[in-house]
């Protein structure tokens, strides 16, 4: 099971990598204070990076700190197999984060991009849009 969810991580890495700057952001790009949506994003997508990767220059170097001691603590080596398996369990939720937000971007950017549809008004001797063959006054334009 481990290989296949391995697997599974290195898939969704790739898919990350299409869009790279997106999910994780323009080299040395700094986030404003209040932006924690995007903050969430980026580490979720940083999850994977470490994972695939077993890179973990980029990641929250408490958290490995953290990660390490509990390695330890469990009476293992601290390698970046044993790094990268202990990130496991937080993939769930960085999926569910990544899947929110790219929901919430694509929903702001179709708003601004609809198209505005303009109704044909059909005048009330033309033929009725509904196809009856009746003048639009004495079908559905009959009041």
């Amino acid at each position: 099971m481990a290989e296949s969810a391995f697997g599974w991580c290195q898939g969704f890495y790739i898919g990350l990598l299409i869009n790279e700057e997106f999910w994780l952001g323009k080299k040395g790009e700094r986030l404003r204070a209040g932006d924690q949506d995007l903050l969430a994003v980026r580490n979720s997508a940083k999850l994977f990076v470490c994972m695939v990767t077993k890179d973990f220059s980029n990641f929250d170097p408490l958290k490995v700190a953290e990660l390490k001691k509990l390695i330890v603590e469990q009476g293992q080596e601290p390698n970046d197999d044993m790094l990268a398996a202990s990130l496991f369990p937080n993939v769930p939720i960085a999926v569910n984060t990544l899947q929110l937000y790219g929901t919430k971007v694509m929903v702001a950017k179709a708003a601004k991009t609809a198209p505005v549809v303009s109704a044909v008004k059909l005048g009330r001797n033309e033929p009725c849009h509904c196809g009856s063959g009746k003048k639009f006054k004495k079908c559905c334009g009959a009041a």
